[in-house]
């Protein structure tokens, strides 16, 4: 099995956790912050712009597997 869907599907999964859980991910995100001592101000809307690039990602490397 090629690598490159391995690692598509990693991305994939990243990224779909990170859409549909982004409240949960930010809470956590909080209170690691918050146990570590340092600054954090950053919400949901990120998770959902990062869950959407490692959406691309996991396409082109499946395009990437499949076509070569």
């Amino acid at each position: 099995m090629d690598l490159n869907y391995i690692r598509a599907g990693i991305f994939f999964i990243g990224g779909i956790v990170s859409i549909v859980f982004s409240k949960q991910i930010s809470k956590m995100q909080k209170y690691f912050s918050k146990k570590l001592k340092v600054n954090y101000a950053d919400g949901e809307k990120s998770m959902k712009i990062i869950g959407i690039m490692f959406l691309i990602i996991s396409l082109g490397l499946f395009l990437y597997a499949y076509l070569y």
